[in-house]
């Protein structure tokens, strides 16, 4: 395995540095400063370690451990946090028909004023 697959792959960057630089601090940031996509394979192992975390809740929630079912359906996006609502489609035609009643007050108001002014020229 490349360095760079270890590193992709390692769950603790302080084992990846013992084993990979004999636990050289500034070899690993040097090593880490002259590679030029570091930032694809910081993605590339935050998505294998949220891989690996979701399994490890799905088999705690799976033996009835509630904490792990409750975050499991945060990070799949089944609840929401406090304060964000769902979007709904009856929101978006509440919203709308506001918007519409809005608009036909504005409409009546502009008649009256015209006729108002035409009321006051005769």
């Amino acid at each position: 395995m490349s360095i760079r697959d270890a590193y992709v792959h390692s769950l603790d960057i302080t084992d990846f540095v013992k084993d990979q630089f004999s636990g050289e601090w500034d070899a690993f940031f040097q090593w880490k400063d002259s590679v030029n996509d570091m930032d694809e394979l910081e993605e590339k192992r935050s998505y294998l370690i949220n891989v690996r975390i979701a399994g490890a809740m799905a088999k705690q929630a799976a033996q009835g451990n509630a904490n792990a079912s409750k975050e499991l359906a945060r990070l799949t996006g089944q609840i929401r946090p406090v304060g964000r609502p769902p979007f709904k489609a009856e929101i978006a035609s509440r919203v709308e028909h506001e918007l519409a009643k809005e608009k036909r007050a504005q409409e009546e108001f502009e008649a009256d004023l015209e006729r108002m002014s035409n009321y006051s020229n005769n």
